[in-house]
């Protein structure tokens, strides 16, 4: 402070200011929180006192309630990024300190970078299934396959776990990861799982999605009841590399539901390599030699034995046509028809919604005359080159075709000319 003496001079005096702040510092915080999960966090403030006040703050906004030294927090918020603070004070000094954390999914949930999940209060309706695949009852089903759910709203990620969503064989839970993202027209979620391992042969599956501390969704509601199916998988067989491009018909491929090989061009129209070609549709038409009823009136399913991969490949590629009688009335609705494929080995599982209705304008798809549906569109033909560096060898492919919100207008699948590159 600053005195005059009594000689006139001006004296500095530099005396301790109690009024400095005291130091905040936090314990048990990490920089990563998993979804669903808790993080218990305590303040020490020094010098010690009994007289200290807390407040707890989240992104700047005040936590009601917590008022004490310590926090437990965390286990209801979104994936994202957070700073938890806290304001210390003893009625004249304040003081406080901040950390900076994210929430991340679980390690066996992977969130589609698009999803962008944000709740809604007002919503006070449960969410339903749409559909499955496989669907309930379905028999045969190619033990690489991975499960998919149709939802009719958007899925809340912090809920997504082993047990909101179980998948079991004989009592077991079975191991793997849960995928999660948005239909093409961004209103509705798709969720799949994929076993670590293929399944078993021979054996049935049991999905159960609960109601009770189960999956959430934009309003935190849950399903009005508990769902549950089940499908039973096909005895385990070997792929035929000889036969990527189908001449030799179905050898060393599987189809379940409704499908079969079918000649070039189709409908006298859709010329892909050679003069066969593999098809799987949504139709119980017999047209074109076809046979078989699809799943549930709803999914068919083309799937190869297991298929040993050159050492100097790293590419798998295939050449197909996306039919559907949605185009073009139902672009942007509910009844999103889509393609699954996946590709599987024992280093890892690629699955990936590779086509949907909802993905395309009316101005793309290109009217076709034929048997299976008079109002039947397709998309042109197409080449999916697939990285399969990391899949390890041997590996096994399979596709899915589902008809999503009804079982009305058909969708289908012609596929040929698989190559290893």
């Amino acid at each position: 402070m600053l005195n005059i003496s009594n000689s006139g001079a001006l004296n500095l005096d530099i005396v301790e200011d109690m009024q400095n702040p005291f130091l905040v510092s936090l314990s048990g915080v990490s920089g990563e929180l998993t979804a669903g999960t808790s993080m218990q966090v305590s303040s020490t403030v020094e010098p010690a006192s009994e007289t200290y006040s807390y407040v707890w703050f989240l992104n700047g906004v005040m936590i009601p309630g917590e008022t004490l030294s310590t926090i437990t927090f965390g286990d209801t918020l979104a994936i994202g990024h957070y700073n938890l603070a806290l304001r210390v004070s003893d009625g004249t000094v304040i003081s406080s300190t901040v950390h900076y954390f994210s929430v991340v999914p679980p390690v066996n949930v992977v969130i589609d970078p698009d999803y962008n999940f944000t709740p809604d209060e007002t919503d006070s309706t449960p969410f339903t299934v749409v559909s499955t695949v496989p669907s309930n009852g379905a028999q045969d089903v190619p033990v690489g396959t991975s499960i998919t759910v149709y939802f009719d709203d958007l899925i809340n990620p912090i809920s997504l776990n082993d047990v909101s969503m179980s998948v079991t064989v004989a009592d077991q839970v079975v191991s793997g990861t849960f995928a999660l993202e948005r239909s093409a027209n961004d209103l509705y979620a798709v969720l799949h799982f994929t076993p670590s391992q293929p399944f078993a042969d021979n054996v049935d599956v049991m999905v159960t999605l609960t109601s009770v501390n189960g999956l959430l969704d934009k309003g935190g509601n849950t399903l009005a009841n508990e769902l549950i199916f089940t499908f039973h998988t096909a005895a385990a067989y070997v792929g035929d590399a000889t036969n990527l491009g189908f001449e030799s018909g179905l050898n060393g491929w599987n189809i379940t539901g409704n499908g079969e090989i079918v000649s070039l061009p189709f409908a006298s129209v859709l010329s892909l390599e050679g003069v066969k070609a593999a098809m799987i549709t949504t139709d119980c038409s017999l047209a074109y030699g076809l046979d078989g009823t699809p799943l549930n009136d709803a999914t068919s399913l083309l799937s190869s034995g297991s298929l040993e991969v050159p050492s100097v490949a790293t590419l798998c590629s295939f050449d197909y046509y996306f039919l559907s009688a949605e185009f073009t009335e139902w672009i942007g609705s509910e009844f999103d028809d889509t393609l699954t494929m996946t590709f599987s080995g024992p280093n890892g599982t690629i699955i990936e919604t590779i086509e949907t209705v909802n993905s395309y304008q009316a101005s793309e798809c290109t009217v076709l005359t034929s048997d299976l549906d008079s109002d039947l569109f397709h998309t042109g033909a197409k080449t999916k080159q697939v990285d399969i560096s990391g899949l390890g060898s041997p590996i096994t492919i399979s596709f899915a075709i589902s008809d999503v919100g009804d079982q009305v207008l058909i969708s289908a699948f012609l596929v040929d000319n698989f190559r290893f590159e």
